[in-house]
């Protein structure tokens, strides 16, 4: 979304609910854990109307009354109501025939909580929230060189370490921006090369455990980690996923196997991530170039809907992680509507950025990028060709964007 009035795009919405009290329909368990670093009232009702039937007249009627019945019942003054995604049809009867106004009044517990939580807690009680995964590079380096890697490792010329004070800063200014993120994520490259990163688990964990919901990184089964990994991995609650790329690399078995062993010994939580095909976000399967700008925008909107992810890098928070990565592979050159610069930026314009709202509307990469799951005609790999020859770069020309990425010749 492009901002119209940066700085006020949630001012009506906001102020409406910033006093409101919560009243959720459902099991409110995990809600509850949601929303537990505000100090929000909340009323939860689990015992709702049962057999709630709209089929025929007569029994839309009876439903209805039954439905209206109970909502005097529950005595609504100032609250908003949020109801549970398992209950949407006493959620369509409130919307369409007892008076409720969607997304103003009553709200989906999905819907509310990627797209309006951030708001009330912000207008409400201060506090900045974002509903959305963030990652910060630890490294270029890579053991393996897939040719559609999500990071365009193949497109990286100078690959390195980053600087474990420099990744402490980032990860401080990130913090210090956020009161609560439902996840954050160190990634690569291959995290599992980073040295460092028993210490940079321990740092986050004893400076900012309590902000972040899920703390992750995934590896790609080619390292088995060290007792040492393991045990901060434990001691801080991290969660690992294990990409399984044994079907095109056939070679990493032995690894991949003692690395979910070495997970199971130490009782840590992980997920086995099965790779059935790579999705190609690029090189682009068209001439995007050509798009125009509300073309452009509706694209990075889809997008966003299906994915978002940020990337902190330099003190800036990337609109898309993959417009970060691209920026670092030197694909294309990140422009100023593309971040915000954490340092410089007030809360009201934080929450409007990671709910969508940018500059332009969307990032320099959208001109190039097949979008998540390749939605934009970029398709799968299915073919297993996925390893580039580890001394291999590939090249890419900016002003030919639909040809095909070439190896560098040394």
């Amino acid at each position: 979304m492009k901002w119209k009035n940066k700085g006020r795009e949630f001012d009506k919405i906001g102020s409406y609910i910033k006093n409101k009290e919560i009243l959720f329909l459902g099991c409110g368990k995990e809600f509850n854990k949601k929303i537990s670093f505000l100090n929000s009232k909340l009323r939860v009702i689990e015992e709702l109307p049962q057999q709630i039937r709209t089929n025929g007249l007569i029994n839309l009627v009876n439903t209805i009354n039954k439905v209206r019945l109970f909502v005097k019942k529950l005595k609504i003054t100032n609250e908003i109501v949020i109801v549970s995604d398992e209950h949407k049809k006493i959620y369509k009867i409130l919307t369409k025939y007892i008076g409720f106004k969607k997304n103003k009044n009553i709200f989906l517990e999905t819907e509310f909580n990627k797209k309006y939580l951030s708001v009330y807690a912000l207008y409400g009680f201060g506090k900045v929230y974002s509903p959305f995964s963030t990652c910060i590079v630890l490294t270029t380096l890579c053991s393996l060189n897939c040719k559609y890697c999500l990071n365009y490792q193949p497109y990286i010329k100078n690959k390195c370490h980053i600087e474990y004070e420099k990744l402490k800063k980032d990860i401080d200014v990130f913090f210090n921006s956020f009161d609560r993120v439902d996840s954050f994520s160190l990634t690569g490259g291959e995290p599992l090369l980073y040295k460092e990163l028993p210490d940079l688990l321990y740092y986050i964990a004893n400076n900012y455990r309590n902000k972040v919901e899920h703390l992750w990184f995934a590896t790609n089964g080619t390292i088995v980690p060290s007792d040492e990994l393991c045990t901060a991995i434990k001691d801080t609650g991290t969660e690992v996923i294990i990409d399984n790329y044994t079907k095109f690399v056939p070679e990493t078995i032995d690894t991949y196997n003692q690395t979910v062993q070495k997970c199971e010994k130490f009782g840590l939580k992980y997920n086995e991530g099965d790779i059935p095909a790579f999705f190609k976000t690029f090189p682009p399967a068209k001439d995007f170039t050509r798009m125009s700008e509300g073309m452009l925008i509706e694209k990075f909107n889809e997008c966003k809907n299906s994915y978002s992810g940020f990337e902190i890098k330099d003190g800036r928070l990337y609109a898309c992680c993959y417009t970060g990565f691209a920026n670092t592979a030197s694909l294309v050159e990140a422009k100023d509507g593309d971040y915000l610069n954490l340092n410089n930026t007030n809360k009201k314009e934080l929450i409007e950025f990671v709910a969508g709202f940018t500059k332009t509307g969307y990032t320099e990469f959208c001109k190039y990028c097949n979008c998540f799951f390749g939605k934009y005609d970029g398709g799968y790999d299915e073919n297993g060709v996925t390893q580039q020859p580890k001394n291999k770069l590939l090249a890419w020309d900016i002003k030919n964007p639909t040809k095909e990425p070439v190896e560098i010749q040394k």
